[in-house]
């Protein structure tokens, strides 16, 4: 029993120490679904009438607007190999750059540093693939502490995921 205990966590040592370096260029796609936001934002309007109503609805035009941008955002991610990195994002004709740091366990790759201005995360982590390819960060969480920061109800928040792609 011993030997394979042994044996399974000198296996599991070799595939972490033989992980993909992440340092190196990426292309970045944002998913975002906000469908649980606009269900409550529906639920919300129908127990309301005439303008106050049509206000309320009209959010959900707005949500899916949002959605759409994300959707057609361009994002591009440089890891360095003295661990700094640069990440640049273009969605809706404007355009922001911030850099950080980042930082490999494994396939575990942890972004930081960033200024989190704008209400974006302070920091991210994700996984990266086997064949070192991709890199995903859910971000579903991080959502769901801005939407509590702001005051928003539980549930109001949606998901979102950022996959990187080597360039």
């Amino acid at each position: 029993m011993k030997k394979i205990i042994f044996a399974s966590l000198i296996a599991g040592l070799t595939v972490s120490a033989f992980a993909a370096d992440a340092t190196g260029k990426y292309n970045g796609k944002v998913s975002m679904d906000l469908s649980s936001v606009k269900d409550m934002v529906r639920k919300e309007a129908a127990k309301l009438s005439g303008d106050k109503r049509k206000q309320v609805e009209s959010q959900i035009a707005m949500i899916e607007s949002q959605e759409k941008g994300f959707a057609k955002a361009t994002i591009s991610l440089e890891l360095k190999k003295d661990h700094s990195l640069s990440i640049s994002q273009s969605m809706s004709g404007k355009s922001k750059s911030e850099a950080g740091k980042w930082s490999q366990a494994g396939n575990k790759v942890k972004m930081f540093g960033f200024s989190g201005k704008d209400g974006g995360p302070k920091e991210m982590s994700g996984v990266m693939s086997a064949d070192g390819k991709t890199i995903v960060f859910d971000l579903s969480d991080e959502m769901k502490k801005q939407a509590a920061k702001n005051g928003a109800p539980a549930g109001f928040a949606g998901k979102m995921v950022i996959s990187f792609k080597r360039a």
